[in-house]
């Protein structure tokens, strides 16, 4: 019996990887390889199309203690995902509000940090009603949705030819490896035409509400199986 119940939880983990894979193939079917731009969009610099400068976040140390922002660092981006299972807290000062809270939309990316692997790993966020910052080793991107979405930019960052695009611009220190807000300006990229992308994020959506209902239904999965187990060890599954 516990082996028919994982079987089901392995099943249902696999699906939920294949939506990433999925994700990924959509982009590049609808887009093409944005290093070589088979469909011949124009190419512009990212800098065209920010409504702010990008900037980095705060470098007043975010605490477990609760404060005023949820503070973003880079441990919240998970395989190009928000998580907040290890939240942390800041307070900003009324004057450092505008460069350092989160709107809706925004692109928060990792511009510092030990391991090129995880350099340039960026999310889209959306804190709704909620209070968020950011921290240094993050920088800020606002686009103007008009003219670029941030899901295509986050597709974009996320493709292996887009990441080539990206790397090209990223320099190594010392003890780590960083991109600027003046190297994120330049870097040059296709651009489709808006619709194209408004078609885009409406299939991105609609796998991410397939994604949810596949977790949720292995969270529950998971807490039959730990019922199960639990029964199974107590001898109670035998009692008849």
């Amino acid at each position: 019996m516990l082996d028919r119940a994982d079987a089901l939880r392995v099943k249902r983990r696999e699906a939920i990887a294949l939506f990433d894979e999925l994700t990924q193939s959509v982009f590049i079917d609808m887009f093409g390889d944005p290093l070589f731009n088979p469909m011949g969009w124009p190419t512009q610099p990212l800098g065209d199309f920010f409504t702010i400068k990008p900037n980095y976040g705060t470098m007043v140390p975010a605490s477990s203690d609760s404060k005023s922002f949820t503070c973003l660092r880079v441990a919240n981006i998970q395989n190009w995902q928000i998580d907040l299972s290890d939240r942390k807290y800041v307070d900003l000062a009324p004057k450092d509000l505008s460069r350092h809270s989160l709107s809706e939309g925004d692109i928060v990316l990792a511009r510092a940090i030990a391991s090129q692997e995880h350099l340039g790993k960026a999310i889209v966020v959306y804190p709704g009603i909620e209070k968020w910052a950011f921290d240094s080793h993050l920088m800020r991107l606002r686009f103007d949705p008009a003219r670029l979405l941030p899901e295509y930019v986050q597709g974009l960052l996320r493709s292996a030819g887009g990441r080539r695009i990206f790397l090209k611009a990223a320099r190594r220190s010392a003890v780590q490896f960083n991109v600027n807000a003046k190297e994120m300006s330049a870097l040059s990229v296709p651009v489709p035409p808006i619709e194209l992308q408004r078609r885009f994020v409406e299939r991105l959506r609609s796998l991410q509400r397939l994604k949810r209902s596949h977790e949720a239904h292995l969270a529950h999965l998971d807490e039959l199986f730990a019922s199960v187990q639990q029964r199974a060890f107590r001898g109670e599954l035998w009692e008849d």
